[in-house]
């Protein structure tokens, strides 16, 4: 009874239910009370919002409308053999894709225009898209200024280790810079290579070369290779002008040749370190002697796994193996790539591409066309090529594009890991607003 009073007494008595508590609290820090182990502070200055953000592969792609867009790997992997894709999804009539890529959430781009200028940004900074979305416009993300349009996007993981950007201008001109000339972020741009007044910048291409060839560079020498005089290299022909379809073994290749392509149906294939590096801001030398009326299209690592895809404008295409192309020294002519007439017309489109790719072909007049790669036939490297697509009278090609199929992509992406994991340095602060230097300016 005495304890159930005292209770009813606790329940009435508000100021006897305050003092239980008290004298519990005084119980805990008599037998617990210490000096505070953690300090409450500002937020902490060097927080870097990047941390909350995961690292992880995303596939990212940039029409030639310059809409760009990211998504997650995992999207394209979820296809199913034999399907259409969705790479291209969501593009504006008569839109195509510019390129397409892998990258980490973490990595930057660097975005270079026909103006010759670098831009920096984040992977992450871009939107992640839908299966049928367009993207965004890249001119949210890099303070492109009038008249600029985006020539290539190189992505970087790290800055670190060997490596090299290699640059072609309309004009044949060819740079090499190492990539750890753009480590310093800003975000206003640098000039990346100096520009005659009627020039633009066409392609960059970063490589990957050994410490010997980077020292070597660095101490401005060209290392020897053996290499073919510049001449027109005699190919045998059949009665309709196509060059021989005897198989040509591209598996003895060197690792180390860049492809230039023009527009006249031309190809000069020269080593890598046939270049020395220069720095940022130079002008380049001649990487291709052009005729009159002619100028370049694409450049390219040439490998031997690889096959040349060349495709003109009035819509005919052909595959040749790499090893077709004789080795030359820069500077000269190059070889002839795809025999021009007047029912080819001139080259819109050469690259490297594997087996499994499809091909995209836009017309000037909207027509569009995907293809497999491997439909085209493998032909000798001075013929004409096949039928790709069937235009309207009076039309011509504008555009063609080769895009890569899930399980290479995913192999692009392994391949860009393993890389990063045994390249030295770190990736560089976010774009700063530093004021340019004066080698930088416009």
């Amino acid at each position: 009874m005495e304890t159930v009073k005292d209770l009813e007494d606790i329940i009435a008595r508000k100021e006897r239910r305050v003092q239980i508590v008290l004298d519990s609290l005084d119980a805990i820090y008599a037998k617990h009370g210490d000096k505070r182990r953690t300090s409450i502070e500002a937020a902490v200055a060097d927080y870097d919002s990047e941390d909350l953000i995961p690292e992880e592969e995303q596939v990212i792609t940039l029409s030639r409308e310059g809409y760009i867009k990211r998504l997650p790997i995992d999207t394209f992997k979820a296809q199913n053999r034999g399907g259409k894709g969705i790479i291209g999804a969501g593009l504006k009539d008569q839109d195509n894709i510019q390129s397409i890529f892998t990258s980490s959430t973490h990595s930057f781009l660097l975005v270079f225009t026909n103006k010759g200028r670098a831009y920096w940004t984040k992977v992450y900074h871009l939107p992640e898209g839908t299966r049928n979305g367009k993207g965004r416009p890249i001119v949210n993300f890099v303070n492109l200024s009038n008249g600029e349009k985006v020539s290539a996007i190189v992505p970087v993981r790290k800055f670190g280790g060997y490596n090299c950007l290699m640059f072609v201008t309309k004009n044949g001109v060819v740079n090499k810079m190492d990539l750890k000339l753009f480590a310093n972020p800003r975000r206003s741009g640098v000039n990346a290579i100096t520009l005659d007044e009627d020039d633009e910048l066409v392609k960059v291409v970063l490589v990957g070369v050994t410490a010997e060839q980077m020292e070597a560079a660095a101490r401005g020498e060209e290392i020897e290779v053996e290499t073919v005089e510049n001449a027109e290299v005699p190919e045998a022909e059949d009665a309709d002008g196509e060059g021989s379809d005897e198989p040509v073994d591209s598996s003895n290749m060197a690792k180390d040749l860049m492809m230039i392509a023009t527009k006249k149906g031309q190809a000069l294939t020269f080593p890598i370190t046939g270049l020395r590096t220069m720095g940022r801001g130079t002008h380049g030398v001649r990487g291709i002697r052009l005729a009159e009326g002619d100028e370049v299209i694409g450049m390219f690592w040439l490998k031997s796994d690889r096959k040349v895809l060349t495709v003109s404008e009035n819509g005919y295409a052909k595959r040749s193996e790499p090893a077709a192309y004789r080795i030359t020294r820069r500077g000269g002519k190059g070889v002839r790539n795809l025999n021009i007439t007047e029912k080819t017309g001139d080259v819109v489109f050469v690259d490297s591409v594997v087996d499994d790719y499809d091909l995209i072909i836009t017309s000037r007049e909207g027509q569009v066309i995907r293809i497999p790669v491997d439909s085209i036939r493998l032909t000798g490297r001075v013929s004409q090529g096949v039928k790709a697509i069937t235009l309207a009278e009076n039309d011509k090609v504008q555009d063609a594009t080769a895009l890569p199929s899930d399980d290479d992509l995913e192999k692009e992406s392994n391949e860009g890991k393993s890389e990063a994991a045994m390249t030295e340095g770190t990736l560089p602060e976010e774009p700063s607003e530093e004021s340019e230097t004066t080698e930088d300016a416009e």
